[in-house]
Formats: C-alpha cells, structure tokens, sequence
C-alpha cells in the first residue's frame, strides 16, 4: 500500500523563498509600472496645460491692435477717434489703468496700446500699474514673469439687426472713423458714419498668480467692469520679446527681439514692433516625490533654476501682429 507523506520543513522554507522572489519581483513591476504611469499623466498634463494657455495667448497677441475699417495711427482721442459717454465716463474704480494712468480706453493725455506689458520683478512685485488686478486672499503674483494687456475687436462685423450685449462695449469703424460705445446706447447710424461696421470691443489682462502652491493663468476681461477668471492651472511663468525692425528706414524684416521694457514709444509709433516671441514655463499641479528637478529654463532672457519635486516643461512660439501698421501702442 502507497504511503503519502506532507512536505518537509526544508521543501516549505524553499517554497517560500521562492515566493517571496516572486512577489517581491511582481512588487518592484507594479511599482514601476505605477511610477510610468504617473509619469506618462504628469507629462500629458504639461503638454495639455501648455497647447491650451499658449494657444490663448498667441490668438489674442496676433489680433492686437485690430480695430475693424480704421486706419488711423496712432489711436488717439479726435482725430477720428470719439467715445460715447459711456466710455468716456467708466470710472477708474471699474477700469484698469497703466502706467500712464490710462484705461480701455483713449485718452486725451496719450495713446491707447493695444499690446502692453508689465513686468512682475524676482520678488513678486508688480508696481502700481494695473492696480484692479486683486489677488485672492494668500494668492501671490508668479515671480519674473510678465502680466500682458490685449485691446483689440474680435471676430466679425456684427449685424445690424443683431442685438447688444448691454453690459460690453462695442466699436464702430470705417476707414476714417472709430467709435467706442457700450451695448446699452445707440450705436452710431449709417448716416451719421458711412460705410461703417461694428465689432465688439475686448480687452484682456493675462497674469499669473499661485494659491496653495498651485500656479495658475487668469484672464482679465472688460464689461461693465473688469472682471476675472482663471482660465488654465499649472501655468508658472509667461516672459514676452518683442520683435524690433531696427533698420533706419523701416523695411518690415524683423531685427531682434528685446525685452518689453525696453521697447520705445517711438518705436511704437513708427510701427517698428512687428511681433513678439512667447515663452511659457508650465509645472505639474501635483509632486512626484522621487524626480528632483534641477534643470535651468531659459525664457528668453531671463533664466529660472528651481529646486523641487515638480516636472515642468518650456513651451516657446513666435507671432507676427497681422495689425502692426495698426496702433500697437
């Protein structure tokens, strides 16, 4: 008669050895399939995050300074370019005035810019310009990056029979004339302005501010007031060049690229501002606890070495303002 007989203390011990090898094996598999896959999602996120903020940005950069019909330079009050009361009588508490202490709109002490910039220094400080910019409570503004300011018309001429939005303004173009009115008044007839067509006016303010370490773009936008809303997480850093026809008479061939705050007024006027180059640093919304980034990003002339647990990647574009013989002031 066959005996059987159980497994030994030595057979048992080998067993689990042998599976321990292999649980541990399956173990570092998952941990790494794991790690990938956050990696593949963090890298996904940036490029994502990335496509939409610099497509925003580049949309509004090449429209600057579109004004419909109106070709006249520069974009100053008379001389063709009239506000309705409305837009004559917007309080400074519900615009946004630059450095020069002008808004959305022209002013009889200097030129309406349709592309500004301002710069926001190493320690986080923007200055006074731009002061309707009101961070949330613990909020900070991102260091070493640029805040941007768009005025421009979008998209097609509107219908007349088409409806107002009350609350936004609108403008009213031909070759020789502009009017800036809001939805709620009358806009100007045929008669009173020929061969005129309106297009609703915007203005946008991107800037980057964090909160809960978390940076993030926000959008600034015109209607009764200025309003704002965040638009895209995980933005970090915007720095913007400009391009510079420099030659003695301007032949419309970019030169160089130089940073905003070294762009003249007489620059500006002689339209020799053709476009701009985009920098864009984006960072990952969460730590990845085993990847220490140490890596120098380079926007354009400014560089920025962090020293943290976050992915981040540097996106760069170029632009040409199809207005630049428009006022880009």
């Amino acid at each position: 008669m066959k005996r059987n007989y159980g497994y030994t203390l030595i057979e048992w011990m080998i067993a689990i050895v042998i599976g321990l090898f292999i649980f541990g094996g399956l173990m570092s598999l998952y941990v790494i399939s794991n790690e990938t896959t956050q990696d593949s999602l963090d890298n996904g996120e940036l490029q994502e995050n990335g496509r939409i903020g610099m497509n925003l940005l580049l949309r509004d950069l090449r429209m600057a300074g579109f004004w419909g019909d109106y070709t006249g330079v520069p974009l100053s009050l008379g001389a063709g370019v009239t506000l309705s009361t409305a837009a004559s009588t917007l309080s400074s508490s519900s615009d946004c005035l630059d450095s020069r202490s002008i808004g959305s709109f022209p002013s009889a002490s200097g030129n309406l810019r349709s592309a500004w910039t301002l710069h926001v220094n190493a320690s986080g400080s923007k200055g006074s310009s731009l002061a309707c910019i009101n961070l949330a409570s613990g909020a900070a503004f991102s260091p070493d990056s640029d805040i941007i300011d768009i005025k421009r018309a979008q998209g097609n001429s509107i219908a007349d029979a088409t409806a107002l939005d009350s609350s936004h303004f609108y403008i009213a173009a031909n070759i020789q004339a502009l009017n800036f009115f809001k939805g709620s008044e009358t806009r100007p007839t045929i008669t009173a302005m020929p061969n005129r067509q309106v297009w609703e006016y915007i203005r946008h303010i991107y800037y980057i501010s964090s909160q809960n370490s978390v940076p993030e773009l926000h959008m600034m936008y015109l209607t009764d007031s200025i309003q704002d809303t965040a638009i895209v997480r995980g933005i970090e850093r915007i720095r913007i060049l400009f391009a510079i026809d420099s030659t003695i008479t301007p032949d419309g061939v970019i030169d160089s690229y130089i940073a905003p705050e070294n762009v003249t007024q007489q620059q500006w006027d002689e339209r020799r501002v053709l476009g701009a180059r985009l920098f864009l640093l984006v960072r990952s919304i969460d730590v990845s606890n085993k990847y220490v980034n140490q890596n120098t990003y380079a926007l354009g002339d400014i560089s920025y070495t962090p020293a943290d647990n976050y992915r981040r990647l540097l996106l760069q574009s170029t632009v040409i303002f199809n207005n630049s013989g428009d006022s880009t002031q």
